[in-house]
């Protein structure tokens, strides 16, 4: 009977996080990303990483791939991982719908990294 219980109120849960989220025109992937923005503006690159990958692990119809990369490359610029960045930014590109102004602003950035780096490789010697 518990377990009963149990099911209906999960089901009952679930139903209205469903109407709710309808009716807010918010989907659970926006609430993500919305959550993710709001630690990388506190500051937070790494968790807002984290935060990232899981909106692009759970959904599946890549309408988040070109942002959640191009900020998880932004994430890994800001925390000093250029390499990583590098690689996101990339992946951003690769996913975004209109070649021509992502590669466009993203080619800024790769310079921008590109000369960051070499001004720490420089300060090394």
């Amino acid at each position: 009977m518990e377990i009963q219980r149990f099911v209906y109120l999960c089901f009952a849960w679930l139903l209205f996080a469903n109407i709710y989220s309808s009716i807010s025109g918010q989907t659970i992937f926006q609430n993500q990303l919305t959550y993710a923005d709001s630690l990388f503006e506190q500051g937070n690159y790494f968790d807002a990483v984290t935060e990232y990958k899981r909106l692009l692990f759970f959904n599946s119809s890549g309408k988040y791939e070109y942002t959640a990369n191009y900020k998880i490359a932004m994430c890994y610029k800001s925390g000093g991982k250029l390499d990583e960045a590098i690689k996101y930014f990339t992946l951003s590109v690769l996913s975004s719908k209109n070649k021509v102004i992502y590669s466009n602003q993203n080619f800024k950035l790769y310079g921008a990294i590109f000369c960051e780096k070499q001004q720490r490789t420089l300060s090394f010697y």
